[in-house]
């Protein structure tokens, strides 16, 4: 079973789709708020501080 983005980490993504918002920072360690961006049309920024090297 593939686990699916629930209902609110798409609402969590409505004010970045709008323009609203620009950073969600979060410490959950799941890929569905990543997954519900992407579906969104957002495209995600991994910034754990172990990958901050690699960033531009």
């Amino acid at each position: 079973m593939i686990k699916r983005p629930t209902a609110a980490h798409r609402a969590i993504t409505r004010p970045g789709k709008r323009g609203r918002v620009k950073v969600i920072l979060t410490t959950n360690f799941g890929r569905m708020m990543e997954r519900a961006l992407q579906e969104a049309g957002i495209s995600p920024a991994d910034c754990r501080a172990d990958r901050m090297r690699s960033i531009p």
